[in-house]
């Protein structure tokens, strides 16, 4: 049912964008996490065997929910 509102009701992308905190985005998203975490990790995934990717994969995925939950905290 959700899924079929989703595609029924337009998402208004401005409004999205307004909403962003760019301070945050740019201060802990693009200069800290992208070249000192998901660069260096995604490195160490691709020179893993290929069973093992699927884990180490798994495992960034945590690390991304709780990148996330941080940035939330400390945003809010």
């Amino acid at each position: 049912m959700l899924l079929l509102l989703s595609v029924i009701i337009p998402i208004n992308m401005a409004d999205r964008f307004k909403k962003i905190d760019w301070n945050i985005m740019w201060g802990l998203v693009l200069k800290k996490t992208i070249p000192f975490f998901w660069i260096p990790t995604h490195t160490i995934t691709f020179l893993l065997p290929p069973d093992l990717r699927i884990l180490f994969a798994a495992m960034l995925g945590l690390a991304l929910n709780v990148i996330l939950a941080f940035a939330n905290f400390s945003g809010s």
